[in-house]
This record gives C-alpha cells, sequence and structure tokens, in this order.
C-alpha cells in the first residue's frame, strides 16, 4: 500500500476501506468506484487509478457480466467439499453440469471453479449462460498508461520491496490473518504466496 506520507500527500480511495473480513467482490468494487468517480468528476477534470488486479481494472473501465451474488451458505459448503474431496471433484461436477465452463475456466484455480459451480448449482443455469461479454459504456474517457521496465530491474525492485515489507511485519499480518485465509481478499497476489 502507499506510505503514509504518500497518503498524506495524495487523497487516496479504496486503501485501508474494507475489512478483509467482509465479503467483497470485483462487481461491488465496480458499483462503488463508479459511485466514487461520479461524486469526483464534479470537481475534478481528471482522476487518476493505479494499480490493482486486472480485474477489478476491466470490472471498472469495461463493466463485468451480471451474474448473481453469492450464496455464502453454498459456497462454504462448497469450500468444505473442496477442503475435504479435492478440486478434482469439483471439477468433475462442473464438467457435468457446464461443459462450457469447464472448457474455458482456470481449472487451477479454486476459486473460479468454486464460482462456476456455485452459480449453476444456485441458479439453476449454467454459469457460462451469464457470460455476455458486452462491454459496458462509461460516462467519461479511459486512457490507459502502462509502466514497463527491464525484467532483472523489476525482479530486484520487487525483491528488495518485498524485503521492506517483511521488514515493516508483513509475516506478522499474515500470520493474524490466517483465520480469515478463506475469504476472497486473502487469495491475492502477496497474500497467497
Amino acid at each position: 500500500p502507499p506510505s503514509p506520507e504518500q497518503l498524506a500527500r495524495v487523497k487516496h480511495y479504496f486503501i485501508f476501506s474494507h475489512s478483509v473480513t467482509q465479503y467483497y467482490t470485483a462487481g461491488k468494487y465496480e458499483l462503488e468506484a463508479l459511485a466514487l468517480l461520479d461524486e469526483l468528476f464534479r470537481s475534478h477534470d481528471h482522476l487518476v487509478m493505479c494499480g490493482g488486479s486486472g480485474l477489478y481494472i476491466d470490472a471498472l473501465c469495461h463493466g463485468l457480466d451480471d451474474f448473481p451474488e453469492a450464496d455464502q451458505q453454498l459456497r462454504a459448503e462448497l469450500m468444505r467439499r473442496l477442503q475435504e474431496e479435492g478440486i478434482g471433484s469439483l471439477q468433475a461436477e462442473l464438467k457435468r453440469l457446464d461443459p462450457e465452463s469447464y472448457e474455458t475456466v482456470d481449472l487451477a484455480n479454486h476459486q473460479r471453479v468454486v464460482r462456476a459451480l456455485e452459480v449453476t448449482l444456485m441458479t439453476g443455469r449454467k454459469f457460462s449462460s451469464f457470460k455476455t461479454q458486452v462491454r459496458k459504456e462509461r460516462p467519461f474517457r479511459i486512457r490507459k498508461i502502462y509502466l514497463d521496465r527491464e525484467r532483472d530491474q523489476l525482479y530486484d525492485r520487487i525483491n528488495r520491496r518485498v524485503d521492506v515489507m517483511m521488514a515493516e511485519g508483513l509475516l506478522a499480518e499474515v500470520e493474524s490473518l490466517l483465520p480469515y485465509r478463506h475469504m476472497p481478499a486473502l487469495n491475492t497476489v502477496g497474500y497467497k504466496e
């Protein structure tokens, strides 16, 4: 996250704004971020979005397909099955119920398999049937800027950043979050490693 100095110099949003115990999705982010942008564009001509995963960037820039809200009880049951039976059992059920999703979803990503199976079981409709891939119009112009650097420089910076994060208490932070490791927020780059 940004340093305290960076946070003091520039107003940030969606930093330290949600609890790791709170169920949060890219779909919820899309709605909250669009509402915030609507408010901010009243007093600013330009805004900068930085960081985040590709899924969250796509959610804001292009919109997500309209999937139903998660059924937390069913999700918990599927996660229990994942622990007891392994991913193969859930993959086989997805293949039987929704072969199209089985062919397109990242089968190695247990969250994607669980979500596809959850939606299919909850709605009686194939998960793949919700995928319209229609880009939503946005009431603002988007300009994407990509930063690039040589691979060896990038890895050196990453390694140094990890050393700083460890020195600042990352290990203790992760250990304190172990009871919540099933939450989507902790299955993100950095925490899951």
